[in-house]
């Protein structure tokens, strides 16, 4: 993360403090739930640009705001199902949101 004057920056800071607050809201609600665990990243910082660090959030409800809505922020959610419901894991990325989000299914075969 850095410069986006520096070619070598994969990743820069969110476009203004409007985005920066309500993605950081996001990560805020993930630290405080129970049903939500933060793998990776997390923090955000505001003291020189308004950056957040790119976080994969764990959560334990499929019908978790973050699953449901559009961050438009470096911030990934994911849901583990349980491998003999994949039927119902399908069911659930079709119907989780009425936005246009994209939505996966990963498994193994074995």
């Amino acid at each position: 993360m850095g410069s986006p004057l520096d070619f070598e920056t994969f990743l820069t800071a969110v476009i203004d403090k409007s985005s920066f607050d309500n993605i950081s809201n996001y990560i805020s609600e993930a630290k405080s739930s129970q049903s939500h665990t933060i793998l990776g990243g997390g923090n955000v910082d505001d003291s020189v640009g308004y950056y957040i660090e790119p976080t994969i959030i764990q959560t334990t409800d499929p019908k978790s705001k973050l699953l449901r809505e559009e961050i438009f922020g470096p911030v990934l959610t994911v849901y583990v199902y349980n491998a003999k419901q994949v039927k119902e894991a399908l069911q659930l990325v079709d119907n989780t949101s009425d936005f246009a989000l994209t939505g996966a299914i990963f498994g193994q075969d074995p």
